[in-house]
């Protein structure tokens, strides 16, 4: 069996191999070029190895073949049998758990990602079916309407009459059939809002899934971090694969300052009052749980119509764009990049919010501007400046607070 390769394996395996110390460079008749380490050859075939894949050639597709210096063979097959850092045996024996827990962080995270990809194609399919209902509609309206406009002349000729009776006949007839479409679309509509359902619940429960063990594993990773860096040994040559595998995951680097919950009173209705004291440049700053992944210091701001955060912090917590990123001018006057988008379930101090519409600050403008707490949540917020700070009141429920309706997202000219 002759070998094909696609472009992007070629390009792969032809940067696999420029890592090698010292490869053999076997040149095919279709003009690529593949560099390796032979390790069987025979009269008819010859396996080239590279690192985590080996690739058996015919030599009738093989045009020449540069081998390494003989020396060399043995430390290059060992090389390109090496393990590598998506392999668990690249790690030393105490360092495999904490590996083998991010690979399963990975899977629980792809799980929901996958959920997501489902709700969405699903809540498509429903606004195509509704489009098809409306389509159907106005399709059965114009032929009722032509139906009404029917008659007959006693001055029209027989032929006449009996055409126009059998366009007639044909016209009931297919308005029939369209009322028929419209009741298989809608019971069609039925069965995908039930589906929605389902894959929201399903999307739901993977989210908080995954919110979770990215808390566990923030927390464990924290702790593995500092131990590491308390030890005077140099960075072993295998951490650098491991930490960006884990900022993959900045969910879990959100979660792992908790603190307390500020103190509070009480009411006899079962509110809880909070006083919060004036911050830095006299802003007063709450901690939000987004979809249970917790946000510290998100500024309560009077002047901004809608919730304002991080891109990376969003899509971490599970924020469905809903958009094209806008222009949209900020407190000091600046234009950033704004990507709308929805945050399912927003928590502050036990007062659950939802859905939220927030706006993600576009890659490279997060640290210029701060997590902002916006209108359409604070107006659903009892807030009262009082000498010691701004009373707050919260009301615990266990269902999403409705938010009041609000103007979408729009460009700022």
């Amino acid at each position: 069996m002759k070998c094909r390769l696609s472009l992007f394996s070629f390009i792969w395996i032809s940067l696999w191999g420029c890592l090698l110390p010292a490869d053999d460079v076997v040149t095919l008749k279709n003009g690529n070029v593949l560099r390796g380490v032979i390790s069987v050859e025979t009269p008819t075939h010859l396996v080239l190895e590279m690192p985590g894949l080996k690739l058996t050639l015919t030599q009738d597709e093989i045009k020449n073949i540069e081998k390494m210096d003989a020396e060399a063979r043995d430390d290059a097959i060992e090389e390109v049998r090496a393990p590598r850092p998506y392999q668990e045996e690249f790690y030393p024996e105490n360092i495999r758990p904490l590996f083998r827990s991010l690979v399963a962080l990975d899977e629980v995270k792809s799980q929901w990602q996958e959920a997501q990809r489902k709700t969405a194609q699903l809540e498509t399919d429903l606004l195509s079916t509704q489009r098809d209902v409306t389509r159907l509609r106005r399709s059965v309206e114009n032929s009722k309407k032509q139906l009404d406009q029917f008659s007959l002349s006693d001055e029209e000729s027989p032929v006449l009459q009996h055409q126009k009776i059998e366009a007639h006949n044909a016209l009931v007839k297919q308005t029939n059939l369209t009322i028929g479409r419209i009741r298989r679309k809608m019971d069609q509509l039925d069965s995908l809002k039930q589906q929605i359902e389902r894959s929201v619940e399903d999307e739901r429960q993977k989210r908080n899934d995954y919110a979770v063990g990215a808390r566990w594993m923030g927390e464990k990773w924290v702790l593995f971090t500092t131990r590491l860096q308390s030890m005077d040994d140099p960075e072993p040559e295998w951490f650098p694969y491991l930490d960006q595998r884990m900022k993959q995951h900045p969910a879990a680097f959100q979660v792992i300052t908790e603190k307390e919950e500020p103190p509070f009173v009480l009411t006899a209705s079962g509110n809880k009052e909070y006083v919060l004291p004036k911050g830095e440049g006299g802003h007063y700053h709450v901690a939000v749980t987004l979809n249970r992944m917790l946000v510290e210091d998100f500024m309560i701001d009077t002047g901004a119509t809608f919730c304002i955060l991080s891109e990376s912090i969003g899509l971490a917590a599970g924020a469905r764009e809903i958009g094209p990123a806008v222009d949209t001018k900020v407190a000091d006057g600046r234009l950033v990049k704004v990507l709308p988008a929805v945050i399912d379930e927003m928590n502050i101090y036990g007062q659950n919010f939802g859905p939220v519409t927030v706006g993600l600050i576009a890659e490279g403008e997060e640290m210029k501007v701060p997590s902002l707490l916006g209108m359409n949540v604070i107006s659903n917020l009892p807030l009262r400046l009082t000498p010691e700070g701004l009373l707050m009141t919260i009301t615990p429920e266990d269902k999403n607070t409705i938010l009041r309706s609000m103007p979408l997202l729009r460009s700022t000219p």
